[in-house]
């Protein structure tokens, strides 16, 4: 399963790009907390020197279910992110997940917490984000088990956004659990 996404800062009042998706199907709103663990004796289970993570553990907290997940992000010749790769689990409860990262000796990096919004068109998953700490994002996003051009895929994306009517940046090139790493200017060892 590949997760391909775009995602770009709102620039707008959440509620009126809230208004703006009201044709597309409503699927709800989601309280997320995601904390992150890393791996001290795996040097790829930790950010970069430029606080980029490659592969990262979270636990997630979504809507009263417990989710371990574990990502890899793929990236292109040039080093360009393509997509998450991800690896999901639902857990009977917090306290199982943390009993086994105990036990492999893995440390906690940072949490993220966020309510978003979630939307769909039949082709995209459309969220609206606020993400505490760091504000409000629009991400787009798709599923694929195939082997489809991505960066063609991204585009058609893209495209789909600017027909959105909201007023949002340019796509951004990290995720939010670098952009949270950068803003606490976190040193992981």
């Amino acid at each position: 399963m590949k997760e391909i996404e775009i995602t770009m800062q709102l620039l707008e009042n959440l509620d009126t790009a809230k208004q703006k998706l009201a044709n597309f199907n409503f699927v709800g709103e989601e309280k997320i907390m995601d904390t992150y663990f890393y791996d001290p004796n795996k040097f790829s289970s930790m950010p970069t020197k430029d606080k980029e993570l490659g592969e990262c553990l979270r636990l997630r907290s979504k809507n009263q279910k417990i989710y371990v997940s574990y990502t890899i992000d793929k990236y292109d010749e040039e080093g360009n992110w393509l997509y998450a790769q991800h690896f999901e689990t639902e857990v009977p409860n917090v306290q199982a997940a943390l009993s086994q990262f105990n036990q492999a000796n893995l440390k906690e990096m940072m949490t993220i917490r966020k309510i978003r919004n979630h939307f769909t068109n039949g082709n995209y998953e459309i969220f609206i984000e606020n993400v505490e700490a760091l504000g409000n994002f629009i991400e787009i996003e798709k599923i694929i088990n195939d082997d489809r051009d991505i960066l063609a895929l991204k585009k058609e994306m893209k495209e789909f956004a600017g027909t959105l009517n909201i007023q949002m940046s340019d796509v951004l090139k990290t995720g939010k659990p670098e952009m949270m790493l950068k803003k606490l200017n976190l040193d992981v060892k």
